[in-house]
C-alpha cells in the first residue's frame, strides 16, 4: 500500500493525490454501471502536470447474466432513497439511508439520550456507544436490511434527528437485538 510520502518526488514530481482518488472513483463507478467488464488494465498511468493519465489502457467485455448492480457481492449505496423533506415548523429534513460516515452524528446523538432513554433502548445502562455497535447500526448490507436517518442540514453543522431500521426477522433472531437510539 502507497503512503502519500511514497509518491513524493523521487524521480518525477509529487501528483495531486485527490485526482489519483478521482480516478480511482471514477472506475469504480464504470465497473459498478457495466457488469460486462470482466478485465481492466492500465499500465501505467503517469501523472503529468498533475493529473494522471492512462498511457496504455485495455478492457475486455462479456456478457452479463445478471444487470448492474446485481452482479456486486456489497451493494452500492441506495441513493434513489434520498428525500428532502421541509417540516412544517421549519427545517428542511433529509430523510437517506445511513452511511458509515454518520457515526460520529449516531454518537452525538446518543449523547443527547437520558439514561434512563438509553436504558429503555438498549436493555442496559451505558455511557457511551460501543465501537463495535456504531459498526453494525452504520455499515450495514443494503440488500438484507436498511438504516433510515433523518438529518437538518439547516444548521451550519449536519445534526442527526433520529435512524429507525429495517429488519426482515430472520435477521433479528440472529443477531443481539439492540434498538437504534432516537430522539426523545
Amino acid at each position: 500500500m502507497c503512503s502519500p510520502a511514497s509518491f513524493m518526488g523521487f524521480r518525477w514530481p509529487a501528483p495531486c493525490l485527490r485526482r489519483l482518488e478521482e480516478l480511482l472513483v471514477c472506475l469504480s463507478q464504470l465497473v459498478t454501471d457495466f457488469p460486462e467488464i470482466s478485465e481492466l488494465d492500465m499500465n501505467p498511468v503517469v501523472v503529468e502536470a498533475g493529473k494522471p493519465l492512462a498511457v496504455d489502457a485495455r478492457v475486455r467485455v462479456k456478457s452479463s447474466p445478471v444487470a448492474s448492480p446485481h452482479h456486486l457481492v456489497i451493494s452500492p449505496y441506495p441513493q434513489q432513497y434520498v428525500q428532502p423533506h421541509v417540516s412544517t415548523d421549519g427545517p428542511t429534513l433529509t430523510i437517506r439511508p445511513i452511511k458509515p460516515e454518520d457515526a460520529p452524528l449516531l454518537e452525538d446523538l446518543f449523547e443527547t439520550l437520558s439514561a434512563t432513554s438509553i436504558y429503555h433502548r438498549f436493555f442496559s445502562p451505558m455511557k457511551s456507544l460501543p465501537h463495535s455497535m456504531l459498526v453494525r447500526f452504520t455499515q450495514i448490507d443494503y440488500d438484507r436490511e436498511m438504516a433510515l436517518v433523518a438529518l437538518d442540514e439547516s444548521a451550519n453543522q449536519e445534526k442527526m434527528l433520529g435512524p429507525a431500521a429495517i429488519r426482515p426477522a430472520s435477521l433479528c433472531e440472529a443477531e443481539p437485538r439492540h434498538r437504534f437510539p432516537a430522539v426523545p
